[in-house]
């Protein structure tokens, strides 16, 4: 759920869209693990650019605790 103050519904539906797919992702490459999350955009129009690289660093640290 994204709160309504994020914007508008399409704006809505998109960030969760994005960021349900990134997971997915990550979850397919660490198939190993249970992983939750919840993610709380602090900015309105977060770009899929700026998603990725929050997921890209996520999966480096997920990688070096699991090492």
């Amino acid at each position: 759920m994204v709160n309504t103050k994020y914007g508008n519904a399409p704006g809505r539906n998109a960030f969760k869209r994005r960021a349900r797919s990134l997971f997915n992702a990550l979850i397919k490459e660490h198939s190993d693990i249970s992983i939750g999350l919840m993610i709380k955009p602090l900015e309105q129009n977060v770009s899929y650019e700026d998603l990725r690289c929050g997921f890209g660093a996520l999966n480096k640290k997920i990688i070096l605790e699991s090492s």
